[in-house]
Parts: structure tokens; C-alpha cells; sequence
């Protein structure tokens, strides 16, 4: 009864509307309705009226129905259900797995022992049982890797995140990228397929319109391309002595150790020269990138401040969390950058670190300039960059993975542990921008040109 009702009021009130917008012309002229039109109108508008009132009625009656049968209800039941939770043996109310104890507490620690037991033939700890359990009814996050038989299981998820953020965290580059979560191995990513700053071709083709009074405004649209990601598989290796294994909160204590310094120079170095198969494509081999040549006549494996003047002209408008990645050898040769040298008015632009600026990294043209060890030779193209590392995307899979061998050091008495992450990485763009109005293009990633 009740839907009904409300049915013949949206169907009399959309009518209503249809004769109004009838009475209003293309150029906004207004006309008064015909004798037909009026009556109909008005026999719409006492319809609305009296329905509205039915529903309000038919509203009452079933509060006074739904209050009738509580009153009808046997005494003592409760109208609400009672539902109760049940849960697998320790995890918490997200159902994620959470037997072993806090990882910075030793809790990855005894995990890894527990690996290393069950590796040599000693079964599986209860705990361990519990986690291979649960991370087998997951296949979403790869039950082959809960397979006690190759020594392997899913880290717990908590030690996963914390060991991913220990890395990434370590990491002076990759920790600036935009972090992606991959919820499966291979996924289609839409991004913005765009290469001009001009009306309309912003976004790939969006575009606004400055409207006249009741005039039209075309539709616009943005251009997107479909890039399939797929997870990369970055392994990282650790040796411990049996002495070690002994004492699991060391045994934690180490592997953090080991696996954030590993993967950490990995995840840098994979953003700044990563070939793009069967890892991420790297900022160096990207074909958004735009290389600025050196200048004419430039000594080899030099800088000059007109080297960083021109690259700082072609960086993409709106880059502001760009800084500078050089090698550590080109610091000095930047201590001597000028602008206007041997005249009366030239002032430096590189403010050194610590003594000077009071900062621990130093800055150029007001950016902040970080050595780093994945950075180029001193003169080869990736030596002196300016880069946006949030225009770089990095895709991560936080399903990280750990298997365990007795065999590969036997004589020297040591375990081996190996973690697996998966990752890619890629630019946002796939080209330079060409600005809105003229025909330079610009891009959140400049190098510098070789200088052999």
C-alpha cells in the first residue's frame, strides 16, 4: 500500500515538472500554459496533495502495527538477535593472524626460529601450525607459500608491514615515491594518458567552458591508458649461525637488519635504473624523463651552475617536492656554483649542509640536494638529477614471504633465510607535458647529460 503511494506521487510530481519545462524555449523565453495545460496541472496539484496526505496515514498505521506485535512478543525475549563472533585460535577481531608477539619484541624472532626448526626436520611449533592454517584458507595471498615442506611461510601480517616500512623507511628515495597496495599479483592500473597543458587537452582531454545565459556546453572527457602491473618478485638473503638461532629476539634483531639494508638499496636503485622487465622501470630509462645536455665545451665529469640553471627551467610546473639526487663525488664540485661569476653582482647559489644552511641536507635553488650511493658515476647520464618522486608510483604487494634452508652454509654451521617481496614501480607519466601555451616541454624527472 505504502509503495504504491509513493509511486503515484513520483509519477504526478515528475509530470508536474515535465508541463513547467515545457513553458521555457531553447533561448530561455517563458510562455504561459495553454487552457489544456492549466487544468491539467491543477488536477496534478490537488492529486499531490491528497497523497501526501494517504501516505502520512498509511505511515501511522504501521508505526501502530510494528508497536501491536511487540506487545504480542512472549515475555522475556529480547527483540534484538544476539550474535556472537566466533574466531581462530589467536587472531584479532580483523581475523588477521597474531599468535606470534610483537615484532620488535621478539615475536619475528621466534617466527624465524620456528621456520628453522621446522626446516630441519623438528615439525612445526604450534604457532607455526596456527599461520600456515590460516594463510592456506587465503589464496588471495598465495597459500604455496604456507607449504611447510619447502621450508616456506607467510610472514604474519603485522611483521609483514613492519618489515616492508623498515625497508621502505631505510630506503632515501623509494620512501618519497607514492606507495600503490597491490591486492593480487597482476592487476590493470588506469593512469591519465596525457602530454599538453593546453585547453583541452588537460587530463588527456577535459576541458571547462565559459557558458552563455541558457546555452549548451559540449561534453569532454579524460583520456586514460590501461598499464598492466604485474608484482615483481625482490628476494633478499640472510645468514645465521646456529648460535644466533638460539636467541630470538637477536635473531629479529639481525634479520631487520639484513632485510631492510638489502631491499632498501634494491627499492632505490630499481627507481632510478630499473629496466622495467621483471622489475620496476626506473626513472633513467623512462621516456618521460627529459636529459638536458651539458654545456659546450664542459670538462669531463665537471658541473656548472648553468648545468642545474637549465634543468630547474624544464621541470613540470607544480613539482614542488622535487629535490636534487647526485653522487656523493659531485658535492664539492657544487660548493662552487654561481650565478653571474667574476662580476660584481654573482652570489652562490648551493647553501652546504649543516655549517651554513644549519640543515642536514644541503640545498640548490632552494631544493633540497640528497647524495646517494644508487646515483650514477661522477660525469656518467644519472650523476645530477632533479626529480618529483611523487610523480613515481611504486606497487606493493605486502604478502612478504620467508623460507628458511639448513643446507647452503652447512659447514659453516649457518641458516640461510630468504624474504620475497613484491613490487613495481613505474613514472606517472609516459612522456614529457608540452606547456599550455608555447612548445617547451617539461617533466617532474631531469637528468643531466653525460660528460665523459
Amino acid at each position: 500500500m505504502l509503495e504504491k503511494l509513493r509511486k503515484a506521487l513520483a509519477k504526478a510530481l515528475k509530470r508536474m515538472e515535465e508541463l513547467n519545462a515545457s513553458t521555457v524555449n531553447d533561448k530561455g523565453e517563458i510562455r504561459s500554459f495553454t487552457e489544456d495545460e492549466s487544468k491539467e496541472y491543477d488536477a496534478l496539484k490537488a492529486s499531490v496533495s491528497e497523497t501526501k496526505a494517504a501516505i502520512t496515514r498509511a505511515e501511522e498505521l504501521e508505526e501502530g502495527n510494528r508497536v501491536l506485535g511487540k506487545l504480542d512478543e512472549p515475555e522475556g525475549r529480547s527483540a534484538a538477535p544476539q550474535v556472537q563472533v566466533t574466531r581462530e585460535a589467536n587472531c584479532n577481531e580483523n581475523d588477521e593472524y597474531r599468535g606470534y608477539g610483537e615484532y620488535a619484541r621478539g615475536g619475528f624472532g621466534e617466527f624465524l626460529r620456528d621456520v628453522a626448526n621446522a626446516a630441519r626436520g623438528n615439525g612445526d611449533s604450534k604457532k607455526l601450525k596456527e599461520l600456515r592454517a590460516w594463510c592456506q584458507k587465503r589464496a588471495a595471498t598465495g597459500a604455496n607459500e604456507g607449504i611447510g615442506s619447502q621450508g616456506g611461510s607467510l610472514v604474519q601480517s603485522d611483521h609483514a608491514e613492519m618489515l616492508f616500512s623498515n625497508a621502505v623507511g631505510k630506503a632515501g628515495l623509494a620512501s618519497l615515491c607514492t606507495q600503490v597496495p597491490l591486492a593480487s599479483n597482476s592487476t590493470t592500473f588506469l593512469m591519465v594518458d596525457e602530454s599538453s597543458l593546453a585547453i583541452g587537452s588537460q587530463f588527456g582531454g577535459v576541458q571547462a567552458f565559459w557558458r552563455a545565459e541558457a546555452a549548451q556546453v559540449n561534453s569532454t572527457k579524460p583520456k586514460f591508458r590501461e598499464v598492466n602491473v604485474k608484482a615483481e618478485a625482490l628476494d633478499a638473503l640472510f645468514y645465521v649461525t646456529n648460535e644466533q638461532l638460539e636467541d630470538a629476539p637477536q635473531l629479529g634483531t639481525f634479520a631487520d637488519l639484513a632485510f631492510k639494508t638489502s631491499m632498501a638499496f634494491q627499492l632505490d636503485d630499481a627507481v632510478i635504473r630499473g629496466n622495467g622487465a621483471g622489475k620496476p622501470l626506473g626513472i633513467l630509462n623512462s621516456p618521460c624523463t627529459i636529459t638536458i645536455a651539458a654545456e659546450g665545451g664542459q670538462a669531463t665529469g665537471s658541473l656548472v651552475s648553468a648545468n642545474a640553471d637549465k634543468m630547474t627551467d624544464r621541470l613540470l610546473t607544480g613539482s614542488e617536492s622535487a629535490i636534487w639526487v647526485i653522487h656523493p663525488d659531485n658535492a664539492q664540485l657544487m660548493r662552487s656554483f654561481f650565478l653571474k661569476p667574476g662580476t660584481l653582482t654573482e652570489f652562490p647559489v648551493y647553501i652546504p649542509p649543516n655549517g651554513f644552511s644549519g640543515k642536514p641536507y644541503g640545498e640548490l635553488f632552494g631544493r633540497q640536494v640528497r647524495p646517494a650511493q644508487v646515483a650514477s658515476a661522477k660525469g656518467a647520464k644519472g650523476d645530477f638529477m632533479l626529480l618529483d618522486l611523487s610523480q613515481y608510483f611504486l606497487f606493493v604487494k605486502k604478502g612478504i614471504s620467508a623460507s628458511q634452508s639448513a643446507h647452503v652454509a652447512f659447514l659453516t654451521g649457518e641458516q640461510v633465510f630468504k624474504w620475497t617481496l613484491r613490487a613495481n614501480g613505474m613514472p606517472v607519466y609516459n612522456k614529457p607535458i608540452t606547456d599550455a601555451n608555447g612548445s617547451t616541454t617539461r617533466s617532474p624527472f631531469i637528468v643531466l647529460a653525460a660528460r665523459p
